[in-house]
Protein backbone atom coordinates (compact mmCIF):
# COMPACT_ATOMS: atom_id res chain seq x y z
CA UNK A 1 0.00 0.00 0.00
CA UNK A 2 2.66 2.53 0.70
CA UNK A 3 3.94 1.70 -2.57
CA UNK A 4 1.04 2.68 -4.25
CA UNK A 5 0.98 6.21 -2.31
CA UNK A 6 4.46 6.60 -3.42
CA UNK A 7 3.61 5.65 -6.69
CA UNK A 8 0.42 8.33 -7.09
CA UNK A 9 2.98 11.00 -5.10
CA UNK A 10 5.33 10.99 -8.00
CA UNK A 11 2.54 10.84 -11.08
CA UNK A 12 1.31 13.90 -9.49
CA UNK A 13 2.81 17.70 -10.11
CA UNK A 14 2.11 20.78 -7.50
CA UNK A 15 1.98 24.13 -8.72
CA UNK A 16 1.04 27.45 -6.49
CA UNK A 17 -1.44 29.52 -7.71
CA UNK A 18 -2.98 33.41 -7.27
CA UNK A 19 -5.98 32.72 -8.51
CA UNK A 20 -9.60 32.59 -7.29
CA UNK A 21 -12.65 30.57 -7.61
CA UNK A 22 -16.23 32.26 -6.94
CA UNK A 23 -19.24 30.08 -6.80
CA UNK A 24 -22.30 32.11 -7.88
CA UNK A 25 -25.57 31.16 -6.83
CA UNK A 26 -28.24 31.36 -9.86
CA UNK A 27 -31.20 33.47 -10.45
CA UNK A 28 -34.07 31.80 -11.00
CA UNK A 29 -35.54 32.35 -14.57
CA UNK A 30 -32.18 33.82 -15.86
CA UNK A 31 -30.72 32.79 -19.05
CA UNK A 32 -27.95 30.90 -17.80
CA UNK A 33 -26.19 30.84 -21.29
CA UNK A 34 -26.51 34.35 -21.30
CA UNK A 35 -25.08 35.33 -17.47
CA UNK A 36 -22.19 32.81 -17.99
CA UNK A 37 -21.40 34.95 -21.09
CA UNK A 38 -21.18 38.04 -19.30
CA UNK A 39 -18.90 36.62 -16.80
CA UNK A 40 -16.84 35.20 -18.99
CA UNK A 41 -16.17 38.85 -20.03
CA UNK A 42 -15.42 40.05 -16.95
CA UNK A 43 -11.77 41.50 -16.20
CA UNK A 44 -9.75 38.91 -15.23
CA UNK A 45 -12.09 35.32 -15.35
CA UNK A 46 -10.23 32.62 -17.51
CA UNK A 47 -13.10 30.09 -17.04
CA UNK A 48 -16.63 29.91 -16.42
CA UNK A 49 -18.76 26.71 -15.96
CA UNK A 50 -22.05 25.85 -15.58
CA UNK A 51 -23.06 23.32 -13.18
CA UNK A 52 -26.19 21.88 -11.07
CA UNK A 53 -26.75 22.30 -7.48
CA UNK A 54 -26.84 25.01 -5.26
CA UNK A 55 -23.75 26.91 -7.16
CA UNK A 56 -24.91 26.86 -10.82
CA UNK A 57 -21.92 28.82 -12.14
CA UNK A 58 -18.18 28.34 -10.75
CA UNK A 59 -15.79 31.27 -12.59
CA UNK A 60 -12.00 30.66 -12.18
CA UNK A 61 -9.96 34.49 -12.05
CA UNK A 62 -6.45 34.35 -12.89
CA UNK A 63 -5.79 36.83 -9.65
CA UNK A 64 -7.92 37.12 -6.76
CA UNK A 65 -9.07 40.58 -6.54
CA UNK A 66 -11.81 43.08 -5.51
CA UNK A 67 -12.30 44.18 -8.80
CA UNK A 68 -13.59 40.98 -10.21
CA UNK A 69 -15.66 40.27 -7.12
CA UNK A 70 -17.34 43.41 -7.94
CA UNK A 71 -18.16 43.13 -11.76
CA UNK A 72 -19.22 39.66 -10.91
CA UNK A 73 -21.52 40.48 -8.14
CA UNK A 74 -22.90 43.38 -10.62
CA UNK A 75 -24.08 40.64 -13.13
CA UNK A 76 -25.83 38.31 -10.80
CA UNK A 77 -26.18 40.04 -7.34
CA UNK A 78 -24.77 39.23 -4.13
CA UNK A 79 -24.84 35.68 -4.08
CA UNK A 80 -21.45 35.42 -5.03
CA UNK A 81 -18.12 33.07 -2.72
CA UNK A 82 -15.19 34.11 -2.91
CA UNK A 83 -12.87 31.07 -2.32
CA UNK A 84 -9.21 31.70 -2.41
CA UNK A 85 -6.82 29.33 -4.84
CA UNK A 86 -3.32 28.10 -3.02
CA UNK A 87 -2.21 25.11 -5.29
CA UNK A 88 -3.58 23.22 -8.09
CA UNK A 89 -2.75 19.41 -7.60
CA UNK A 90 -2.65 17.60 -11.03
CA UNK A 91 -1.86 13.96 -11.88
CA UNK A 92 0.87 13.19 -14.90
Amino acid sequence: MAGNMRKAANDASMRSSGGALFLIEPETNKNSGKIAMQLAQCKGVSEVRLTSGKFGFVVFCKEKNKEALTNLSKICGNKVSMLENHSIYKIR
